[in-house]
């Protein structure tokens, strides 16, 4: 089972990687693995609700950005750039913008969207589909929080989703959140019964191979009864249920 690390474990780890790749490689031949270790560790912390982490990644994305044009000055390097280091270059981009992404001010969005589409025109001239519809969808995303307006991009996510599908298999874990962020996009762009029908889907696949307390089930599971309640706000604000099914959604009254 692909179930990833939880909790407090990754984001220590994370630290013991940076901390280990930068004592014992030190050579700029090996700029890639701190750049990797930064990276990851980008990822895990939480720059917006804690002062030290935003002092960290904010040190980290400066420090990626000083590797990555050490290792392009160097002439070995730099000659076998697009050969061997460009994707990592393009991911390190990505992360950085993750990261300003997640700061959440006016500033660090901007910087985001810089970064992330870096990322994206390297992935699009590489020919790597999957990393560039990903960075699609995070620069969709940046921009909805830029202008306020929601963007939920759902031609990129069932391309996504069909990417994962092809690939990894309808059963991974990764394809069937996939999944289940095109249902939830299908429902909040009004096609609720297409989002339902996929999410069912979904459900009964994750938990026939991962069980019930996968977490892509519970996921999956907790999409699906929100679809199923059909709350609706009304002008004045107050929730109501539009539909209410029975015998566990088979029957709607």
């Amino acid at each position: 089972c692909k179930q990833q690390y939880q909790n407090e474990v990754i984001y220590k780890l994370t630290k013991a990687a940076v901390d280990f790749t930068d004592r014992e490689y030190k050579d700029v031949t090996c700029g890639y693995l701190l750049c990797h270790t930064l990276s990851n560790r980008l990822t895990v912390i939480d720059p917006k609700n804690n002062a030290d982490d935003k002092a960290e990644g904010e040190e980290s994305c400066t420090k990626i950005l000083s590797i990555i044009e050490d290792m392009k000055c160097n002439e070995l390097l730099g000659l076998f750039w697009k050969e061997t280091y460009v994707y990592f270059e393009a991911t390190a981009y990505g992360a950085i913008g993750g990261f300003y992404m997640r700061l959440d001010t006016e500033e660090s969005l901007t910087k985001a969207k810089q970064y992330v589409e870096k990322a994206r025109d390297i992935f699009r001239e590489t020919e790597n589909e999957m990393p560039m519809l990903m960075a699609e969808k995070k620069i969709a995303s940046i921009e909805s929080k830029i202008s306020g307006e929601e963007n939920l991009c759902v031609d990129t996510l069932q391309k996504i989703y069909a990417y994962l599908q092809r690939t990894i298999g309808e059963t991974d874990p990764q394809t069937i959140g996939a999944g289940a962020d095109v249902a939830e996009a299908l429902c909040l762009s009004f096609h609720a019964i297409e989002g339902e029908r996929l999410l069912s889907k979904l459900v009964e696949l994750s938990r026939r191979v991962h069980g019930m307390e996968h977490e892509s089930t519970k996921r999956s599971m907790s999409y699906l009864q929100r679809m199923k309640d059909r709350i609706v706000i009304t002008q004045d604000g107050q929730p109501f249920i539009a539909l209410r099914y029975e015998n566990d959604g088979d029957k709607c009254i």
